[in-house]
């Protein structure tokens, strides 16, 4: 089931200023010359207790295009009982992460993402307990 958790905080949350401040850079970059590119952001949210890990939000890169992963983020709302796992392609590069605060990821520039490929958040419980969790991937196609 997925459900928005607090709205009105969501943004805050999943570091909008960080979004915006890539967004400035991206186009600063493309007054300059360089390829713009078409943003991408990528939100989602669950509610569950679920103790099989659960996609909150995704990316797959368009074909034709290559991805620039800005950044990944994501939180919950009982840090000690969620597990994240985050994968790009058949690449696990987190897995069974428990957090003690909001996380954002940033990833380094120039990495690329080739077409086809997708980026993933993830999320379970103890199979107990019932975890609010939101998830961001910002980014953009070129």
């Amino acid at each position: 089931m997925v459900a928005i958790l607090n709205p009105q905080n969501v943004l805050a949350c999943l570091s909008q200023a960080t979004f915006r401040s890539n967004l400035r850079s991206d186009m600063q970059a493309a007054v300059k010359g360089a390829e713009e590119g078409s943003p991408i952001m990528k939100v989602g949210f669950y509610t569950g207790n679920s103790n099989a890990y659960q996609e909150i939000t995704s990316w797959t890169v368009t074909a034709s295009k290559v991805g620039h992963v800005g950044e990944v983020s994501f939180c919950s709302d009982l840090p000690d009982t969620a597990r994240f796992r985050v994968t790009i392609g058949a690449a696990t590069i987190m897995d069974d992460v428990r957090l003690t605060q909001d996380v954002t990821l940033p990833l380094p520039k120039g990495a690329t993402i080739a077409a086809g490929t997708k980026i993933a958040v993830f999320a379970k419980s103890d199979g107990v307990t019932t975890i609010k969790v939101n998830a961001s991937i910002t980014g953009k196609e070129v």
